[in-house]
C-alpha cells in the first residue's frame, strides 16, 4: 500500500514539476533520419520517400507561416517524434524519453505538427470529380463485381476525457467517451472524405445522414459501408 501512494505521489510531481525530475539522456535522433525500408516502415509506419514527402509538406507551410523561428531543432526531428506518436500507441513521456528531450518539447512538436496537416488537409483530402469517380466505380466493379460503387467507408471512435458539458452525450456504446471518425477510401486505400466531430453516442447511420458527403452522392452512385 505504501508502494502505491509513493508511485501515485511521485507521477503528481512529474505530472506538476517536468523539470525536477527529468534528466536529459543523449539520443542521436540522425540515426532514425538514416534508417531505410522496411525498417523505417517498421517503426513509423510510413515509407521513407512518403515520409519526405511529409517533411517537405509540412516543412514548408512551417516555414511559410514564420512557425519555425524559436525552433533550434530540426524539421525532420520534430516530424519524427510526431509520427512516432501517430504509428505506436507509445505516450508523450515514453516518446520524450525514445528521442532524449522534454516531455513539453514533444507536446510542442506535436501541437506544430497537427496544426500544419489540418490546415493542408484540403490539398490531400478531396471528393473525387466525375472521371475519377468513374474510374473509382469501374475498379471497385472489377474487384467486387458491384457496379456503382465510388467509395468504401467506416465509423470510428477517438476516445476523449469526459466532458463537463453533454457528458453523456459523449459516451458511446463500449462506455468510453469519444468523437466519432467517419472515412471513405477508394480501391487503393486513398481517403476521399473524413467527417469527423460528432458525440460518441450517435450511431453511424446518423452520423452519415449530417455529414456533407451526403450531398455530394449523386444517383447511381454508392457508398459500401459495414451492414
Amino acid at each position: 500500500m505504501a508502494g502505491a501512494v509513493a508511485f501515485l505521489l511521485i507521477d503528481l510531481l512529474d505530472d506538476d514539476d517536468d523539470k525536477n525530475l527529468w534528466e536529459h539522456i543523449t539520443v542521436d535522433i540522425n540515426e532514425y533520419c538514416i534508417l531505410g525500408d522496411p525498417s523505417f516502415q517498421w517503426h513509423f509506419r510510413l515509407t521513407k520517400p512518403l515520409f519526405e514527402i511529409l517533411l517537405q509538406e509540412v516543412g514548408d507551410y512551417l516555414t511559410e507561416e514564420e512557425l519555425l523561428i524559436r525552433e533550434r531543432r530540426p524539421v525532420a526531428h520534430m516530424l519524427l517524434m510526431v509520427v512516432w506518436i501517430m504509428a505506436t500507441p507509445d505516450s508523450f513521456r515514453s516518446v520524450a524519453l525514445r528521442f532524449g528531450v522534454s516531455k513539453s518539447e514533444v507536446h510542442d512538436h506535436y501541437v506544430l505538427t497537427i496544426r500544419a496537416l489540418r490546415e493542408m488537409r484540403g490539398t490531400y483530402i478531396t471528393w473525387p470529380n466525375e472521371a475519377k469517380r468513374n474510374s473509382i466505380k469501374a475498379n471497385c466493379e472489377r474487384i467486387s463485381n458491384f457496379p456503382g460503387i465510388v467509395g468504401i467507408m467506416d465509423g470510428s471512435h477517438i476516445n476523449i476525457i469526459a466532458p463537463t458539458i453533454e457528458k453523456a452525450a459523449y459516451r458511446n456504446y463500449k462506455f468510453c467517451y469519444s468523437i466519432k471518425v467517419q472515412a471513405v477510401v477508394d480501391h487503393t486505400l486513398l481517403v476521399t472524405d473524413a467527417y469527423i466531430g460528432e458525440v460518441g453516442s450517435l450511431h453511424d447511420a446518423r452520423v452519415f445522414r449530417g455529414s456533407p458527403l451526403l450531398r455530394n452522392i449523386l444517383r447511381r452512385e454508392d457508398i459500401c459501408g459495414d451492414p
